[in-house]
């Protein structure tokens, strides 16, 4: 049996909460090229992640 659309949106929420966790340890970190790396991945996953809550995936 798979999710109901209320348990996808809490996971998603859920992801998105981390993502920001993340990205406040991330600051926290020395500037280098490495830092920049992960802060794009982090701001990519957080956007993706806000788009599929937005448009809900129909089977």
């Amino acid at each position: 049996m798979g999710m109901s659309d209320k348990q996808y949106d809490g996971m998603l929420l859920d992801f998105l909460e981390d993502f920001e966790d993340i990205e406040a340890a991330a600051k926290m970190l020395p500037d280098c090229p490495e830092k920049e790396k992960l802060m794009e991945v982090i701001a990519r996953k957080k956007k993706k992640t806000e788009r599929k809550l937005e448009v809900p995936i129909r089977p």
